[in-house]
């Protein structure tokens, strides 16, 4: 059983990025879920992206995890992820991208070759940014 806050449509905003932009769909103490199902290409890549931008935020945006924090205490009540200092509270936490799907397949049977390059360019990125990255299918 997963347990968490549903973050779908909270959408961060700074001068820099006044449309605003989802942070993830579920927060965890140990997690930044971001989730789809599995349709299309166009629909695979719109979560890579968004858990991309999500991390790419997180490294580089010192305003990001203050709103993350406060969002947190100030929605549910309760701040899963972040010290008051804004550091993880889980060490290990990472992102987990979250196919949905009925297919009993492998993802890399069912997703098209430049859709699994992506994946992998996407991981190594987010990685690189210091954050682990999980694949699940549900």
């Amino acid at each position: 059983i997963l347990t968490g806050q549903c973050w779908d449509r909270k959408l961060y905003k700074n001068n820099d990025y006044p449309y605003g932009i989802e942070f993830c769909d579920i927060l965890t103490s140990q997690h930044i879920i971001h989730v789809k199902k599995l349709a299309s290409s166009s629909v695979t890549s719109h979560l890579l992206l968004q858990t991309s931008v999500s991390a790419f935020l997180l490294h580089f945006d010192k305003g990001i995890k203050q709103w993350i924090r406060t969002t947190s205490q100030s929605v549910f009540k309760k701040n899963l992820l972040l010290t008051i200092k804004d550091e993880f509270k889980n060490k290990d936490a990472g992102y987990i991208i979250l196919f949905l799907t009925n297919s009993n397949k492998r993802l890399s049977e069912s997703l098209p070759f430049f859709s699994l390059i992506s994946i992998n360019l996407i991981i190594r990125k987010i990685v690189e940014f210091g954050y682990p990255v999980k694949i699940c299918k549900a």
